[in-house]
């Protein structure tokens, strides 16, 4: 087995993991990134993202390549399922806020913060392809098991590992699959 026992392990490099990252290295807190998926892929769609959530990363000095990527949102406009107005109001810094409201594809986002992860941590920091199996807690660490890779420990396994989170699988067996709410949004 082998890893730091220093090191706190994140389980997925996705917007959580990634955010995760930088705000420890900010913080002069060493860690190690674990994503099941072999390669960074663009995926998802576009996502709202509030100015509580911009003053985070801009906390992380990332406003700027957000910038870049993001379209900054004046308002919030509201209409009816046949395209009726409702009503529209102003958000972020145009309600306001000290912080703007952007519009980014997902995929988007996690370039911007795998890209600073990279850059600040370094590429030996992010382990792609270990797929989570598991976590055992011992008496003074945490291991990782991953699927066809050797386990790692640490301290702390934190785990943002998504919606098919194998630790939450692990902890809430009972759970059992997602369910839809009957709200698209």
């Amino acid at each position: 087995m082998t890893g730091k026992k220093s090191e706190i392990l994140i389980i997925g490099d996705g917007v959580g993991g990634l955010t995760l990252a930088l705000a420890l290295h900010k913080r002069r807190i060493s860690c190690q990134i674990y994503e099941a998926a072999p390669e960074l892929k663009p995926l998802g769609v576009g996502i709202n993202m509030m100015p509580h959530a911009i003053r985070v990363l801009a906390a992380l000095d990332l406003q700027p390549s957000l910038e870049n990527y993001g379209v900054e949102a004046e308002e919030f406009t509201f209409f009816n399922r046949h395209g009726q107005f409702i009503m529209a109001e102003p958000c972020g810094k145009y309600a306001g806020y000290e912080y703007p409201h952007f519009s980014i594809h997902r995929g988007d986002l996690q370039k911007v913060l795998f890209e600073a992860v990279i850059e600040r941590l370094g590429p030996e920091f992010v382990h792609l392809g270990h797929r989570c199996a598991g976590v055992e807690k011992g008496a003074d660490s945490v291991t990782v098991r991953f699927e066809g890779a050797e386990p790692k420990a640490g301290p702390i396994a934190i785990a943002v590992d998504g919606f098919h989170s194998a630790v939450r699988r692990q902890f809430y067996p009972d759970e059992g699959p997602p369910h839809f709410g009957g709200i698209n949004m």
